[in-house]
């Protein structure tokens, strides 16, 4: 997800890389943490534990000389009251709250703890700030495109760790898809037809910074194409076993379709929440369970509880 960090009060003293591919995300964590043998995982262990090794420091100024020449765009900066940060998703970042004690010299914060120190004085000061999630779907299609993608690369990355994200992008996928399909055809007074064929929607149907109908839909093609291609092979293949498993005299035995899923319906009116993060989850393998699902009928008729995997 992206996050947003706004400062109320105090100073927040900030390293943040740009976005990296897997392994360049492993060797910056290295490289920042000076050691390769810790057991504890930066990359995807929880990052407020309270059994986090102890040699991990805070990164040095040869660190982030080293992040720097391997194209890594480190930004070391202090987060001042009233500043805000947006952390693109995918980044590696750190935050660290100032004190009045002196770092060492070696410190990627020494200079700039020095320098404001000298303006501030050595008064301790309530760290206090506000922080949110979203995520950015772009402006542009290239941009559309390249947000989705990394979003969905992490997904996948952290169901093979077993690990549940904190996003929900399948299922904000297809109702972005759904939306501005209605707003096109809406706006362009045509049928779906027209939209395949490719035609533009007037100036006059954009406001502000908001992408119109087509470009959204251009930016997203690519991922709902992977998307819906899994979700329709893992219906080819629940029908596959169902046939296998059932009696032969009933395919669907073992496996039935419902005309729509829970995470369809309204949440002012389903006792889920369709947009959560806790009841759309597999239990076992941490998959999103956006539009299709393996869910017990006994346990939601006979127990009253919901049970998807």
């Amino acid at each position: 997800v992206d996050s947003g960090h706004l400062c109320l009060s105090g100073y927040n003293e900030v390293v943040m890389l740009r976005r990296l591919p897997e392994r360049h995300k492993c060797r910056a964590l290295e490289l920042l943490n000076g050691s390769s043998h810790s057991s504890y995982s930066a990359l995807y262990g929880l990052p407020h534990r309270d059994d986090l090794d102890p040699s991990l420091g805070w990164p040095t100024k040869g660190a982030i000389r080293f992040c720097k020449e391997m194209g890594y765009c480190p930004s070391v900066f202090i987060l001042k009251p009233g500043q805000m940060v947006h952390i693109n998703k995918g980044r590696l970042h750190a935050f660290r709250k100032l004190s009045t004690s002196s770092l060492h010299g070696t410190d990627c914060h020494h200079d700039l703890r020095q320098k404001l120190q000298e303006s501030i004085g050595s008064t301790e000061q309530l760290c206090f700030s506000i922080a949110w999630d979203w995520m950015f779907k772009g402006v542009t299609s290239e941009g559309i495109n390249r947000e989705l993608s990394s979003i969905l690369e992490c997904v996948r990355l952290n169901r093979a760790h077993n690990l549940q994200s904190l996003a929900i992008p399948e299922t904000a996928l297809l109702f972005l898809a759904k939306e501005n399909v209605a707003k096109y055809n809406t706006a362009s007074n045509n049928d779906s037809a027209s939209l395949i064929q490719g035609r533009s929607l007037s100036a006059e149907s954009t406001s502000g910074l908001e992408p119109d109908p087509m470009t959204v839909l251009r930016g997203i093609l690519t991922s709902l194409q992977y998307v819906v291609h899994r979700h329709n092979s893992a219906v080819s293949m629940s029908k596959e076993r169902g046939w296998e498993k059932g009696d032969k005299q009933n395919k669907w035995a073992k496996i039935s379709v419902d005309a729509k899923p829970n995470t369809w319906q309204d949440p002012g009116t389903f006792s889920l929440d369709p947009y959560g993060s806790g009841d759309f989850f597999c239990k076992f393998c941490m998959e999103e369970l956006s539009n299709i699902y393996m869910h017990c009928d006994g346990c939601e008729k006979l127990l009253n509880k919901d049970f998807n995997i």
